[in-house]
């Protein structure tokens, strides 16, 4: 191992660090996935069946991610491809 890259090693933190981001993680998503069911309940109305609702909008956001992060490589793609000019 050469100076550089000992220098850029660092240390994982320890299993309970760990452990505790990982649960404060979850429980962000937890949290914003019960935001978004109470907005579709409020939409949908309380006695509506907020599941195929949910489902839609899952796969929207999917949808759209997945477009976004296709834009952002055709973009660094094409810069790329301007910076071999």
């Amino acid at each position: 191992m050469n100076a550089s890259t000992e220098s850029r090693l660092i240390d994982p933190p320890p299993p309970k660090d760990i452990r505790e981001s990982l649960a404060a993680d979850f429980e962000r998503l937890e949290l914003g996935d019960a935001f978004i069911r109470a907005g579709l309940r409020i939409r949908l109305g309380p006695d509506a069946d907020i599941e195929p609702a949910y489902r839609q909008w899952n796969r929207e956001f999917i949808e759209r991610a997945a477009e976004e992060k296709a834009c952002h490589f055709r973009k660094a793609e094409c810069d790329r491809v301007a910076d071999d000019r």
